[in-house]
């Protein structure tokens, strides 16, 4: 979550958005123009994360209904309904999860506890996608990840051995959402400050 509600903490690479993709606004630009009541341009966060999870949930409905017709190589036929399977539920976590960031950066402008209280929501949701994500590949994939490098920060700070396969992640976002939560019925309590600068503390220990 602190990656999509403060990238600039993790050294993001405006040449990924600036250079390598069609015109569009950030995540924290659309969140910025909803509370303004402005009008959004190219492609937005919100909106892409959406699309490819719907793109990938069709991908896979088309694939299952092709089972019937599958008369030889049905090893490998599994084999890609379990890619698939995988990839849809990635991409449903990375929409809850963005949809998430969003309300938790609407609080930064409305310091409405609401927001924070919707975005618990989808937090969860995300959550309960990525357990699906690891349960699907925990005995299908040997790895999860290409570059296997200190140097790599997002979305943990890789080193040998460490954070290699998806099911390496899932206790770090366990805890977050823990977090999340304890730091939400904080702020819930009656005479709590809610003010604090910033918004990284809400997923901080």
């Amino acid at each position: 979550m602190l990656q999509l509600i403060d990238p600039e903490r993790y050294n993001a690479l405006p040449l990924l958005w600036e250079g390598d993709a069609p015109p569009g606004e950030r995540l924290a630009d659309w969140v910025r123009k909803e509370w303004e009541h402005k009008p959004h341009e190219g492609e937005t966060p919100i909106g892409v994360a959406a699309e490819v999870a719907e793109a990938a949930a069709r991908a896979l409905v088309a694939a299952e209904a092709a089972g019937p017709f599958v008369k030889k190589d049905r090893e490998e036929y599994q084999r890609l309904l379990n890619d698939m399977r995988a990839m849809e539920a990635q991409y449903r976590y990375y929409d809850a999860k963005t949809r998430s960031a969003a309300l938790v950066l609407r609080y930064g402008y409305s310091r409405d506890l609401k927001d924070l209280e919707r975005a618990l929501v989808p937090l969860k949701e995300s959550l309960g996608h990525y357990r699906r994500l690891v349960a699907l590949t925990d005995k299908t994939y040997r790895e999860a990840c290409s570059v296997h490098s200190v140097s790599r920060r997002i979305p943990f700070r890789g080193a040998p051995g460490k954070y290699t396969h998806w099911r390496d992640c899932l206790p770090e976002y366990e805890r977050e959402l823990a977090i999340f939560e304890r730091n939400l019925k904080t702020l819930e309590t009656p005479g709590a400050a809610t003010q604090k600068a910033g918004l990284d503390w809400l997923f901080e220990p």
